[in-house]
């Protein structure tokens, strides 16, 4: 990757802004990470999928079932340590026969569960949360399909934050000290479109 190194930066160089607009008890100095809010279901989403992979790849080995023949009754004596060794020998070497006396194997089919409700659920409750249209979090093809509504929302959110955070409390601050600092020359004045 690129190269990376720290560097020590005197404090008028650094312009520090907490996003507390979404969160008003926040304080100007500490305030909670934007994603702290879904993060459990942003984590539950990595499970979901990863246990989707691993259901997917354990159901390609189905398990197996020992029974002893019933004839035989409760009595029977299993040598239990040979029988795992020979299991362990199937399930996880090369070995893709057993042998048994007076018992039978029979194949238990794999739980396959589609993972789609699931995965909505949670991005259900992420959307909710962070007050976002889920079409239009899903991303530009499903946007597209977003009713109007939804859309002019959206957009009114987005403006909402540009012109009471992102523009006074952001960009005019650092426009400002580049100014300040010299890094700029001083204008008559701007405005931020």
């Amino acid at each position: 990757g690129l190269p990376m190194s720290s560097i020590y930066v005197h404090w008028s160089r650094v312009l520090h802004f907490t996003d507390t607009h979404w969160q008003e008890n926040s304080s100007e100095v500490f305030a909670p990470m934007r994603l702290e809010c879904v993060f459990n279901r942003v984590w539950d989403l990595v499970k979901t999928y990863g246990g989707d992979a691993e259901a997917y790849w354990r159901g390609a080995f189905p398990g197996l079932s020992i029974e002893t023949h019933p004839s035989l009754g409760g009595d029977v004596v299993v040598n239990s340590q040979s029988l795992k060794d020979m299991m362990e020998q199937r399930n996880n070497g090369l070995q893709r026969d057993i042998f048994l006396m007076g018992m039978t194997a029979k194949s238990i089919p794999p739980q396959v569960v589609d993972p789609t409700a699931h995965i909505e659920v949670q991005l259900t409750a992420i959307c909710i949360k962070i007050g976002i249209p889920k079409r239009i979090f899903m991303g530009s093809e499903r946007g597209e399909l977003a009713s109007g509504q939804d859309d002019s929302t959206w957009n009114d959110r987005v403006a909402e934050r540009q012109t009471n955070l992102l523009t006074p409390k952001m960009l005019v601050p650092f426009v400002d000290r580049m100014v300040r600092v010299g890094c700029l020359p001083e204008p008559q004045g701007y405005c931020v479109e």
